[in-house]
């Protein structure tokens, strides 16, 4: 398996340093390979989009990101409710 990580030239500091707790605990057995991938996509799709991660990004949901996919350019629309400042806005 490809880490994801690695195909990324720049990425912040706070999601490089949670990267780097991904890879030592999936080294040390504490997360599964299919887990450790699952927690890397949504901390770089949550750098990314520039969403926080607990605050917005874990209230998106998977008919959100789908829905996204089927336009040609791939905006995810973030209701009021699932905002932390309660703004609707559009994600790319």
């Amino acid at each position: 398996m490809t880490d994801l990580a690695d195909s990324v030239e720049e990425i912040p500091a706070r999601t490089a340093y949670k990267e780097k707790q991904r890879r030592n605990a999936e080294k040390a057995g504490f997360l599964s390979s299919d887990r450790a991938a699952h927690y890397t996509a949504f901390v770089l799709t949550a750098a990314f989009i520039g969403q926080r991660s607990l605050a917005t990004i874990a209230k998106l949901t998977v008919g959100q990101f789908r829905g996204a996919l089927q336009f040609d350019k791939p905006c995810i629309e973030v209701q009021s409710s699932q905002d932390k400042i309660k703004v609707q806005h559009y994600v790319p």
